[in-house]
């Protein structure tokens, strides 16, 4: 199906009908853009913009401000932009459809697919609410309404670079590597230099320096101008040389690449040390907060990459588990206030806020929040949820940073992994909090040691289920053949089922890093101690 002549005129009217010239503008503007009924299209617009009357001219003034806060990066104030927008101007599928595409920004994926299917009704043939509609039903890991949402856009749009890069990503998570792999090769017929295309399938492939990509990235490398475009490269070349064994370039690219990524105004410390201080201050709370809730929060911490999507994956074969991936809950809503209030309240809110977004994604007894980054929060987890259960992932220090170094993450939250001082510098903080919760809270959190549990698993985990309140049985090993969907930054190896030796990998690279790991290894003598 395609949109006719009849169609599209029938959508200008219903903009019409609405008052809503800015949107029946922008509808013309992408039927021009994409190919479709051009000269009609084009008539069509320049009527319109004669027609625009000042209430379309005041939302056009927040249309604009929302596109500068978003060139800016300042999402928060975008967000509050699109919401002004909404609030004024409820009758434009353009203002629901900015709406939800700043909710998809700051990863709120139920209340931007709520948004973004408002301004589809409003208007069925808006691409990008449609695009961003099928990336909310991606990271929500509603695979069948995935699939059939993205066939409806390629009935209505045809094949597309945007479309093909949410199918992607889809294919990845589900770990449907053939169509995946059909979905690259379409962007590179598109984009022959494209470099994400171009290192998921080098990683699909599992190529070495003997690969065309191998040189193409040379190449592009010496000539590219844009610096995030060449960190990507540097990961790529530096990944190609480790597989040929070529350990001296592999660093050479990954030190090079990492001195361009990094910037220390990104680098949080100040900002983690602020939300473990406020969950002391929770923690210090005495009373009891006996509000029910339908579901048994399991939260998995530790540093990232120390196996928290591993135990996830694990857990989520019981019966009545929801792994309900990384919940940025606490990173994102914890401090959202400065009003603190009295403890009791603060974590009453907690409690009832978690919970109402938690019970939205699952209707299981149990749920497993594998975010990271709680080890920080880990009294005000406890306070708020009593009957929560808290298991702390304990790996070597030094496979954790040099997992963490040699990963290409999309989070400024992780900006201190492209410095190996930074590194350092947050695993030093990260002991002391976590010796801290240990003093506070002794018998209330559950260590598991990563290494031991992937050299002996089926020994080593019917006590971790246990003390979750959950059976365990030796099929739940076998999780990684189930294609089940992830799209953390380990879906690779999480695919790869339970598994040892990726401990052992930073050896390859301690003459090219030696003071680097003289210092791990003094942080990992410390705490052994």
């Amino acid at each position: 199906m395609k949109i006719t002549n009849n169609q599209f005129k029938t959508i200008i009217k219903d903009c019409m009908a609405r008052n809503d010239i800015f949107g029946a503008e922008l509808v013309c503007a992408e039927v021009i853009k994409n190919g479709r009924l051009c000269q009609t299209a084009r008539i069509m617009k320049s009527k319109l913009e004669k027609k625009r009357d000042a209430a379309n001219a005041g939302f056009a003034e927040l249309f604009r401000s929302y596109r500068s806060f978003l060139k800016d990066e300042r999402n928060s104030e975008a967000l509050k932009c699109c919401t002004e927008m909404k609030k004024k101007y409820p009758h434009m599928w353009s203002a629901w459809a900015c709406l939800g595409e700043a909710l998809l920004i700051v990863h709120s994926y139920k209340l931007a697919e709520f948004a973004l299917v408002r301004a589809i009704e409003l208007n069925p043939y808006n691409k990008s609410a449609s695009l961003n509609l099928l990336t909310c039903l991606v990271e929500t890991q509603n695979v069948v309404a995935s699939a059939t949402y993205a066939q409806k856009i390629l009935d209505i749009w045809g094949d597309s670079v945007e479309i093909r890069r949410t199918l992607q990503r889809l294919h990845s998570g589900t770990g449907d590597k053939s169509a995946e792999k059909k979905d690259l090769e379409f962007l590179l017929s598109k984009m022959p230099n494209d470099v994400p295309s171009l290192v998921r399938l080098a990683e699909i492939e599992k190529l070495d320096k003997q690969s065309d990509i191998y040189k193409v990235s040379v190449e592009l490398l010496n000539s590219e101008k844009s610096v995030k475009t060449s960190v990507s490269l540097c990961w790529l070349i530096a990944k190609l040389s480790e597989r040929s064994g070529d350990y001296a370039e592999s660093a050479a690219y990954l030190k090079k690449g990492a001195a361009l990524q990094f910037d220390p105004e990104k680098d949080n410390l100040s900002h983690y040390r602020k939300r473990f201080e406020d969950s002391l201050e929770l923690a210090s709370f005495r009373g009891v907060v006996d509000s029910e809730i339908p579901f048994t929060p399991i939260f998995v911490v530790g540093l990232p990459r120390s196996g928290t999507s591993l135990m996830e994956q694990l857990l989520s074969e019981a019966k009545d588990v929801t792994g309900a991936g990384e919940l940025p809950y606490f990173t994102r809503n914890q401090h959202a206030s400065d009003d603190k209030g009295v403890l009791s309240e603060r974590l009453s809110m907690i409690r009832a806020n978690y919970s109402r977004d938690v019970h939205i994604l699952a209707k299981d007894r149990f749920v497993v929040d594998k975010m990271p980054h709680n080890f920080l929060s880990i009294g005000a987890i406890k306070r708020a949820f009593p009957e929560g259960k808290i298991i702390y992932m304990k790996r070597d220090l030094r496979a954790i940073a040099w997992s963490q170094f040699k990963s290409k993450f999309s989070s400024d939250g992780l900006a201190y992994t492209y410095n190996e001082g930074s590194i350092v510098e947050h695993f030093e903080f990260y002991m002391s909090v976590m010796d801290r919760w240990a003093e506070l809270h002794p018998q209330d959190f559950l260590e598991v040691d990563y290494d031991k549990m992937v050299a002996d698993p089926a020994s080593y985990l019917p006590q971790v289920f246990q003390y979750c309140g959950l059976e365990f049985n030796e099929n739940y090993l076998d999780f990684h053949k189930k294609g089940k969907v992830t799209f953390t930054a380990s879906v690779d190896q999480v695919r790869k089922g339970i598994y040892g030796g990726s401990s052992n990998s930073w050896k390859n690279y301690e003459p090219y890093f030696s003071e680097f790991f003289q210092k791990l290894t003094k942080l990992e003598m410390d705490r052994k101690h």
